[in-house]
């Protein structure tokens, strides 16, 4: 079990560094360009990742995947769900948000009674220290496909955000202030 820590409170630009450890970032992300717009959020190491926001895609190592390709809706008895499943290649994986957790679920279909990864929201108090969004890799994974899944929770967590109102920049929540 791995877990890591996100070290901002905006997940698309800082690092992801091991919990309780102060060493060197296992991951960082930073996003282009800085402004209103989301450009490019890419993620570091190897292979390179990114997501392509405008385009809606992900680029894994140079593979393009259109996120309409790769993300499907689950429907339980004709009615949709808030989970999602990811594929890529012969791996899928159900992501599934708890609003009682706080925290996303993530299940390798092949066997759903396992989960792989969690990732946790940011939480903010009043009364004392907010707690940072944090990762948690229960299982090993090859690195493609752990980039691959850590694309798909932070897209999940930032299109649940923005849903909410609570992923705008505040340079947007200006804006739409005096408009």
């Amino acid at each position: 079990m791995q877990t890591l820590t996100f070290t901002k409170p905006h997940i698309l630009n800082g690092a992801l560094v091991p919990a309780g450890v102060s060493s060197d970032p296992a991951y960082t992300l930073s996003t282009t360009p800085p402004g209103r717009v989301r450009g490019v959020t890419s993620l570091s190491g190897t292979p390179t990742a990114s997501i392509n926001w405008p385009e809606r895609s992900f680029d894994i190592d140079g593979e393009r995947l259109p996120i309409d390709s790769v993300e499907r809706k689950v429907w339980v008895k004709g009615r949709l769900t808030s989970a999602r499943v990811w594929q890529w290649g012969q791996v899928e994986y159900e992501l599934r948000y708890g609003n009682e957790t706080e925290e996303w679920t993530a299940k390798d279909l092949s066997s759903p009674d396992t989960p792989v990864a969690y990732f946790r929201s940011a939480r903010s108090h009043i009364v004392h220290k907010n707690e940072p969004a944090q990762l948690t890799i229960e299982l090993n994974i090859p690195p493609a496909q752990l980039k691959f899944l850590l694309l798909a929770l932070i897209y999940s967590e930032v299109r649940r955000l923005d849903v909410l109102g609570l992923g705008k920049r505040p340079t947007e929540m200006v804006v739409g202030a005096i408009s």
